[in-house]
């Protein structure tokens, strides 16, 4: 499991503690074989419990995604080296960003509050800038599993041909 884009390019929109993903995020997750998108465009919180921009905040894009739609965009993790080559630029600094994606690349998925909270300890353990405290990750993890606002939330569903408009 890793994530195979560098850390998070956000900038502040008008709403109260909103920001909007700049560039594509991708997480490949080994124990699914599935590489998770959140898409530049997406408008997240970052971390909504213990509010913070002190760690990896990766893992929080993607599981807003799981939490506003609960659904969740992946590639199948066949296509990892087509990722690699043909979708993620490297920078002359090292810094990695995901080109779009293709829709027919794309598969939406339906999943439940458990499998996106499992997700998201997966990624959080993974973290890497910079790495999140087990302590921390224990304190989030806890956050998420009671996060009731899911019940009011799934209503608009993804459509894979406009993420990024």
């Amino acid at each position: 499991m890793t994530f195979l884009t560098s850390p998070a390019i956000i900038k502040q929109v008008s709403k109260p503690n909103k920001f909007q993903l700049c560039t594509n995020e991708l997480f490949y997750d080994g124990e699914t074989n599935r590489i998770y998108l959140a898409w530049r465009g997406f408008i997240s919180d970052n971390y909504t419990w213990l509010r913070s921009t002190k760690w990896d905040i990766r893992c929080a894009h993607i599981h807003d995604i799981a939490c506003h739609y609960h659904q969740l965009v992946y590639v199948p993790g066949y296509h990892l080296e087509t990722i690699i080559n043909d979708y993620i630029v490297e920078t002359i600094n090292g810094n990695k960003f995901c080109k779009d994606i293709p829709s027919y690349m794309l598969i939406v998925e339906d999943c439940s509050k458990e499998q996106a909270n499992q997700l998201f300890s997966r990624m959080m353990k993974d973290a890497d800038c910079p790495s999140i405290p087990w302590i921390v990750r224990v304190f989030y993890r806890i956050g998420v599993a009671f996060n009731f606002h899911w019940f009011f939330t799934g209503k608009e569903k993804i459509d894979k041909n406009n993420l990024y408009h």
